[in-house]
């Protein structure tokens, strides 16, 4: 049989479907039915013998019936709620109560001519109220399922509502039989001698009339699919024939009546054998059910016994006491022991002594509580090798729910092991390799988890390991990046088979500044969690390209500030002012040099910037004896792009200061300070202030120098510059921008080597020969005619190597001038040849300093730097020719 597609019904009996077979099986029996009926009909109202016993049986018969099928309908009610089963339960429940109430009532039955209760109406009423109530109920019933169909979400009956609906069964039927018992008074006849009252056949037929609905509903709703309405809607035919086989009889003790109650008790029956015949139904299925389970658990238990034999893990079984009662063949290959030890000792004894009280403890726990073992110990076998097996044990709980021992499995993972030992010392080593690596070095999962990074990796980027826990977090503080990004990145490296050139990458480290990366990353397997593995390695190409741009910036400034030197040359001829040609010399050659100083600390320090303390010093250098000169200030660098302004500026003061203020006097003075003033839009302030010269006055025109002050601060510093023509002293203060300057970033500027030839008193040079070793053509001519002018003999000018070995030797000079680098070949052979020989010389040259000798020497001789004054150059002879000890006389 099938489930019911139809109104939701309960399960068991009630849930199946009905067959082809059943269907016919009650058709057939409905029409023959049917045809008794129709053959009793004619003689229904003939008179028949008075037979007493008849009712009893008829009322015990349908009592018991009913009532019994009323307990089976409230057993499937309780396997599955339905309000159609509870009303159900109630039409049984109360036609089985009634039918007690009937035979009680009926005249004769117990007492002759007499009811047991109530009058001889009594029994009418109750005749009436039971045909009517039992298929009211049952009508309710199929129009409830054909609801219930419609709406199973509804909720079910409430837990106690069986119990609530026999009670109110129970009190409705006895506050029927009250009224039925003591209503003479209110309630008409029933039965008038033996026939019934005109009132009573209405009711009869109005039965009559529900019950044929019922039967017609059931067809409608279910259609002969449902089993139990099925075999209700013949009970209901039968029920029909009982309520219309007494309404044709007319009365009582008819052929009809006589056979309304044969139906009676057949309709009340059918229902019940309808249920017994399903229970013995389904106690055959039961005992074959029975019979293939004890098949299937023999095959079963052969099956397992076969299964635990070939089973890969080791299986056994232990009592009480620990001993092993049940080990297969592979617990004991895993254990490396015999059956007889085995069995001897319990199986804790298979672990070495250092762990075994812990194991025992563990099972001991175990078999007195029940609980699990899942631990993996080391043992020895009988043939002294060590292995590893992982225990899992589990208590077995006997019939009465005490603990009768424990299931034991243990598996082999001594291979496990020592692969995870060696999985364990590969990722120290890789962890310490990559660590220690003296590069930015990272190791990460394909889920973007860091796994190893080196100490490089943190101390170049200032951040630490508990910051960089995966790639994306790496990502977002290194390059602001997304975290969906990190992970395509990610995904982008398993799709090469080898190493990854992703190219150079800005990084933001933790204190803000940026550092250039070039990363290479490559696949490196899989980790002991099967998953894939990522090293990525960084080279810091920060100096690199920061030695690439001071390259380039290097190569547009040489081009620039050529070009721009010339025309601050040119400027400076042009705007000087003098009134003889020897003042107009000294104001062109002292700017000249202010610009070729600050060249020079630009070269020293590769164009990063002119130490602002440098410049000073080296402007004030002639001026400072006695204290005159007192320079203080905070570390601070010029910008590059500043810093040929700034010594313009710091050259004006002072030879305004030599010529008319502080420094004209000898008791005169000169401070120059700067500070910083934070917050500021011009941070730098540096005051210039004079004093003990002569009394100041503020000019009526502006010269040049004031000029070049002015426009200088104002328009190419884009400060702000203060003048104060105090008379005790000129004070001047400007104020520069941020972009003019670098804070607390001090360039090492190299102080020239040898002796500082400057300053040194004027000798008498006459007659003298000179050497000139110069490749720059004009420089060469222009230290010859000052030479030549002072009186000295010039021997030369060379420009060559060879050329000036050629002079040494044929005709050696007093003293010589050599420039350092001559057309790309450096003079230190001809340095050489000259100390070999006993004559001083210097070196000319541009550089802001003189390397080594190429065999290591330092350099002891004086360095003049270009461009270099006549002043200068003349002073720097008479030092050779004093260390010469005189002049030569050839």
């Amino acid at each position: 049989m099938e489930k019911s597609t139809g109104p939701d019904l309960p399960v068991g009996f009630a849930a199946l479907v009905s067959s082809p077979g059943q269907r016919i099986l009650v058709g057939v029996l409905s029409v023959c039915y049917a045809i008794l009926i129709a053959a009793v009909v004619p003689f229904a109202a003939t008179p028949g013998p008075v037979m007493p016993a008849v009712t009893i049986t008829f009322a015990t018969g349908v009592v018991i019936a009913d009532l019994c099928t009323c307990f089976l309908l409230a057993v499937q009610y309780r396997e599955r709620p339905s309000r159609t089963m509870l009303l159900l339960v109630a039409a049984y429940g109360y036609s089985g109560l009634m039918a007690v109430l009937h035979v009680l009532a009926f005249p004769g039955a117990w007492i002759v001519g007499q009811p047991l209760i109530g009058t001889f109406q009594t029994v009418g009423w109750l005749f009436v109220f039971w045909t009517l109530g039992y298929p009211i109920l049952i009508l309710v019933a199929v129009l409830l399922a054909s609801r219930e169909h419609g709406a199973r979400s509804g909720s079910p009956p409430g837990s106690n509502a069986l119990l609530v609906t026999c009670v109110g069964v129970v009190i409705a039927v006895g506050g029927l039989g009250l009224v039925t018992t003591t209503g003479q008074g209110f309630l008409p006849s029933e039965i008038v001698g033996e026939r019934w009252a005109a009132w009573a056949t209405l009711a009869n037929w109005i039965s009559a009339a529900v019950t044929a609905t019922t039967i017609a509903a059931m067809w409608v709703v279910f259609r002969g699919r449902s089993t139990l309405f099925l075999w209700l809607s013949l009970v209901m035919c039968g029920f029909l024939a009982f309520i219309l086989l007494g309404t044709l009889a007319g009365g009582r003790h008819t052929l009809g009546w006589n056979f309304s109650r044969i139906s009676g008790f057949i309709s009340a029956g059918l229902l019940l054998m309808m249920f017994l015949g399903d229970v013995a139904r389904m106690q055959g299925v039961l005992s074959q059910s029975a019979h293939r389970l004890s098949d299937a658990n023999l095959h079963l238990e052969s099956r397992i016994s076969t299964i635990v034999e070939q089973a890969m893990a080791g299986i056994a079984q232990i009592d009480l006491g620990g001993r092993l009662v049940f080990t297969n063949e592979r617990f004991r290959a895993i254990v490396g022991r015999s059956p007889d030890h085995i069995a001897a000792h319990p199986v804790w004894h298979l672990v070495p002594d250092g762990d075994r009280i812990e194991v025992e403890l563990l099972f001991r726990r175990l078999l007195a509580e029940g609980s699990s073992i899942e631990k993996e110990v080391r043992i020895t076998r009988a043939d002294g090798r060590e292995c590893w097996i992982d225990i899992r044990a589990a208590g077995l709980l006997g019939a009465g729910g005490h603990w009768t021992g424990a299931t034991v499995i243990v598996f082999d993972v001594t291979q496990r092991r020592e692969l995870e030992r060696t999985l364990i010392d590969s990722e120290s080593a890789l962890r310490r390799v990559v660590e220690g690596a003296p590069f930015p070095m990272m190791v990460h999962d394909e889920d973007g988890d860091v796994i190893h990074l080196s100490a490089a990796w943190l101390r170049l980027t200032g951040y630490s390991a508990t910051q960089i826990t995966t790639v994306a977090a790496w990502t977002e503080l290194a390059h602001g990046a997304a975290p969906q990004t990190a992970r395509a990145d990610i995904e982008r490296l398993f799709e090469f088979d080898g190493p990854v050139e992703e190219g150079e990458y800005t990084i933001r480290t933790a204190n803000g500044q940026s550092l250039v990366w070039a990363f290479q990353s490559a696949p490196i397997g899989r980790d002991g969690r099967g998953k894939r593995l990522v090293v990525s390695m960084a080279a810091d190409l920060t100096e690199r390209k920061q030695s690439e741009d001071r390259v380039r910036l290097l190569m547009r400034e040489v081009d620039h500030r050529a070009k721009n030197a010339l025309a601050v040359v040119q400027s400076i001829l042009l705007l000087s002012k003098a009134d003889n040609p020897e003042d107009f010399v000294d104001a062109v050659l002292g700017r000249v040099q202010a610009m070729g100083r600050a060249h020079t600390l630009l070269a020293s320090s590769h164009w990063a910037g002119a130490d602002l303390l440098t410049m000073a010093r080296d402007e004030l250098a002639a001026y400072g004896g006695n204290g005159r000169v007192h320079i203080a200030g905070d570390p601070v660098v010029i910008a590059p792009n500043a810093a040929q302004a700034v010594s313009m500026l710091l050259h004006e003061l002072a030879t305004n200061a030599a010529k008319y203020g502080g420094l004209s006097r000898p008791n005169g003075r000169v401070e120059l300070t700067w500070w910083f003033e934070r917050g500021e839009a011009l941070p730098l302030v540096a005051e210039w202030r004079e004093s003990g010269g002569p009394p100041v006055r503020q000019p009526s025109r502006h010269g040049f120098g004031t000029n070049l002050l002015t426009r200088t601060v104002r328009e190419q510093l884009r400060g702000q510059l203060t003048m104060d023509w105090n008379p005790q002293g000129l004070m001047v203060r400007f104020q520069l921008p941020m972009a003019t300057y670098n804070p607390g970033n001090i360039v090492a500027t190299a102080e020239p080597r040898g002796k500082d030839v400057s300053g040194s008193s004027p000798p008498e040079l006459v007659g003298a020969r000179v050497l000139v070793v110069e490749d720059e053509t004009l420089t060469a001519l222009s230290m010859s005619e000052i030479l030549r002018e002072a009186g000295l003999s010039v021997v030369g000018p060379v420009g060559a190597i060879a050329e000036a070995m050629t002079l040494v030797r044929s005709s050696p000079p007093d003293v010589a001038l050599l420039d350092v680098n001559l057309s790309g070949e450096m003079s230190y052979s001809i340095a050489d040849a000259l100390e070999a020989m006993g004559v001083p010389y210097l070196f000319c040259t541009g550089y802001g300093t003189v390397d080594n000798m190429p065999d290591g020497r330092s350099i002891e001789v004086p360095v003049l730097r270009k461009p270099v004054s006549p002043a200068n150059l003349l002073d720097g002879v008479t030092g050779l020719l004093n260390a010469r000890g005189g002049r030569a006389i050839h």
